[in-house]
């Protein structure tokens, strides 16, 4: 326990005054035995019945969860349900047990995946996007698989086995699925005592290496003309490092266009709302910065509707014509433009906190010195690294 200034006065009052420590602290009942305040390092204050089980000391510490300072319950209630608790184990009872069996038996994975349908996917917590994802793994793989299992029984073993069964393209992101989904278990308090399951499965099962495109595939790139969407398409992906979806959408009906609205030419930039890309979220609007030439192709488009690309919305199927029209493509992807940007960023001596920004990454250590304005220095390193693949690409 912290040394206080004061000592600490069990009344409600009191013990909301204590102060947080920057550690987990627990402050024991003088008057009532077994009953604990445990404060995180946050300062969050919780009530719980500390005993053994079986009685003795060959038994195994218990910690029986009553509830929150003051959000479930007062002092007053936590202490009568203290004497009531250690009353009935006084008679063999294990309450830390008997809530962890009756968990498990009531609620299976099906019941956490509609729990997480509702309350995760279809309040907005995720964008719509993400949510389909998840949605889409949970009806096609985990449900079938393991969704009449107790959600308290499920291992590492049938995380291990589920993922074997899918392919490895499908597999990295089955597991992401799996991991939020049991994250939220624990949140709810559905696997008590229990860690994740997903936790310490092979990260690198499925996973594919990303690609550096070389100059003799930058080059080829560089000849493809028509439709004259997928030429935009291809070039100002690897001139701006923009995800596929941030420019067009990632399927037929997918993702709406990147309309000329967001893009000031005379600025070099095009912005993009929280909602129009990935890590929205975490970092707000994103401004993505164009060189000379990525304003030279812009443009040059005609300007046949609202949109950059003028309605037109097939990437993934453009860029499986252009690997089959040149060979040398095979084996890359559209999000290899991306990483290609960003590969050479590094090797012509760009920061790496300068790139991490142009790329958007969602992390504030990367980013949060750029957030919300515009930066000389981010148009200059989109500049370098734009202006020598544009000189491959001519």
């Amino acid at each position: 326990m912290p040394k206080q200034e004061e000592p600490i006065i069990w009344t409600e009052a009191g013990l909301k005054a204590i102060r947080a420590t920057g550690r987990r602290e627990t402050y024991p009942d003088p008057s009532t035995p077994g009953l604990v305040l445990l404060m995180t390092p946050t300062g969050q204050r919780t009530f719980y019945l500390v005993y053994r089980f079986p009685r003795g000391r060959k038994g195994k510490t218990r910690w029986f969860k009553l509830g929150k300072l003051r959000v479930d319950l007062g002092l007053k209630t936590a202490r009568d349900r203290a004497i009531i608790l250690r009353g009935e184990i006084q008679n063999g009872a294990d309450p830390q047990g008997d809530r962890a069996r009756k968990v498990e038996k009531a609620v299976t994975v099906k019941d956490l995946c509609a729990r997480f349908t509702a309350e995760y996917i279809a309040t907005g917590k995720v964008k719509t996007s993400t949510g389909a994802g998840y949605q889409r793994y949970i009806d096609h793989d985990i449900l079938p698989a393991i969704g009449a299992l107790p959600v308290a029984a499920i291992t590492g073993d049938h995380v291990a086995k589920l993922l074997a069964s899918v392919t490895k393209g499908n597999a990295p992101h089955l597991k992401a699925t799996l991991s939020r989904l049991f994250s939220r278990a624990h949140l709810w308090h559905l696997r008590p005592g229990l860690d994740n399951p997903v936790v310490g499965q092979d990260s690198a099962q499925g996973t594919r290496r990303e690609v550096r495109l070389s100059e003799t595939q930058i080059v080829a790139l560089g000849t493809v003309e028509h439709p004259w969407q997928a030429a935009a398409m291809v070039r100002l992906l690897l001139l701006t490092g923009m995800r596929v979806g941030e420019l067009v959408g990632s399927r037929p009906g997918g993702i709406q266009q990147r309309p000329w609205a967001t893009v000031d030419l005379d600025g070099g930039v095009m912005v993009l709302a929280p909602e129009d890309h990935k890590t929205g979220r975490k970092t707000g609007e994103k401004t993505i910065y164009l060189c000379r030439e990525a304003v030279a192709i812009l443009r040059a488009l005609p300007r046949e509707s609202g949109f950059v690309l003028g309605g037109w919305a097939n990437p993934q199927g453009s860029y499986a014509a252009m690997r089959e029209a040149l060979p040398v493509l095979r084996g890359t992807t559209l999000h290899d433009l991306r990483h290609t940007f960003a590969s050479t960023g590094d090797s012509l001596g760009v920061s790496p906190a300068t790139v991490a920004a142009l790329l958007g990454h969602a992390a504030r250590s990367q980013t949060g010195r750029y957030t919300h304005k515009f930066s000389p220095e981010l148009a200059a390193g989109a500049q370098v690294i734009g202006g020598h693949l544009a000189g491959l690409l001519a």
